[in-house]
């Protein structure tokens, strides 16, 4: 797969305290996407080359047409996150999306609605970055979309 070009993947990365939660979705054979995982925690304080490296690694493990009984139910959603029993993620967390269109990174803010019980993608605020652009501070950007969230 050509991931410079692929416009079938995408990650959410979740700010919850001092670390992110990057998540795998892949995109099942109905059309929805599902967490697929690998579900991988670092630092808020990783350096911008290891953001940009788990990205990438993290949309090259995107699949499309996955079989919707590969989804994760919520439960083990939850636990894969490493939330306590009850703890919502949408209450505790920001997060944001990553695409890749066309060789570019969009950075899509959220905004969490309705007392926090969901997200909701906030499209005037996307942030497009070419993948090819390696002076970019990934670090500097993760907390520029973060300010744009809720």
């Amino acid at each position: 797969m050509n991931l410079m070009k692929s416009n079938n993947t995408k990650i959410i990365i979740y700010e919850v305290e001092e670390v992110y939660k990057i998540v795998t979705f892949s995109q099942a054979k109905t059309g929805i996407w599902i967490a697929s995982g690998p579900f991988v925690t670092i630092d808020r304080n990783t350096e911008s080359k290891t953001l940009f490296d788990q990205i990438m690694r993290a949309l090259k493990l995107s699949k499309k047409n996955i079989n919707d009984k590969d989804s994760l139910t919520t439960k083990e959603f939850y636990e894969k996150l490493g939330l306590k029993k009850g703890v919502k993620i949408e209450k505790i967390a920001k997060s944001f999306q990553v695409k890749l269109e066309d060789g570019d990174l969009q950075f899509i803010p959220t905004a969490r609605e309705d007392n926090n019980k969901y997200y909701v993608r906030k499209l005037d605020d996307i942030i497009s970055l070419s993948v090819k652009d390696q002076t970019i501070d990934y670090k500097k950007i993760f907390e520029e979309v973060l300010r744009k969230c809720d």
